[in-house]
């Protein structure tokens, strides 16, 4: 896997990977073992790395796209919360 983004959480219990192939994935930082993925669907051939973060004390994930979109999740059900279209503002 390809990193194109990564951030650890405020606590550093917490390590998320964005890879260039547009999944976004969420392991205890020292393990290789995944504990959460989200759902990122995007059909592009283009693929830039990205900022990669934690929101409201690590409750929430975000990350951008390469087609111009913001996704937050609920860092721990993996649920989307909001998708922001930035392309063309």
């Amino acid at each position: 896997m390809r990193s194109g983004g990564t951030g650890i959480s405020l606590d550093s219990s917490r390590l998320a990977v964005f890879s260039l192939l547009g999944a976004l994935t969420l392991f205890p930082l020292g393990s290789d073992v995944p504990i959460q993925s989200y759902k990122y669907v995007e059909i592009t051939d283009a693929h830039y790395p990205v900022a990669v973060a934690f929101l409201n004390g690590g409750r929430e994930l975000t990350c951008g796209s390469s087609t111009g979109k913001i996704h937050i999740w609920d860092s721990h059900s993996g649920l989307v919360r909001q998708l922001v279209d930035y392309k063309g503002m």
